[in-house]
C-alpha cells in the first residue's frame, strides 16, 4: 500500500467494517508493511474499543 492511500484507508476501516481505531491502526500498519495479523491479535484489539476515553 503506498503512503497516500492510509487517509483512504482509514476511513474505510473505520465506516465501512467498523472496526475501531486500534484495530484500524494495525491493519494500516500491516497493510503498509506487508505483514500478516492474527486472529488472536485482532481480537485482543477489538477488546480495547474505547479505552482511550478512560485513559487506559
Amino acid at each position: 500500500m503506498q503512503p497516500e492511500l492510509i487517509p483512504s484507508k482509514v476511513h474505510e476501516y473505520y465506516w465501512v467494517y467498523d472496526y475501531n481505531c486500534a484495530v484500524a491502526s494495525l491493519k494500516v500498519l500491516a497493510d503498509l508493511l506487508g505483514l500478516t495479523l492474527q486472529p488472536q491479535m485482532l481480537d485482543a484489539a477489538l477488546g480495547m474499543h474505547g479505552a482511550g476515553k478512560f485513559r487506559a
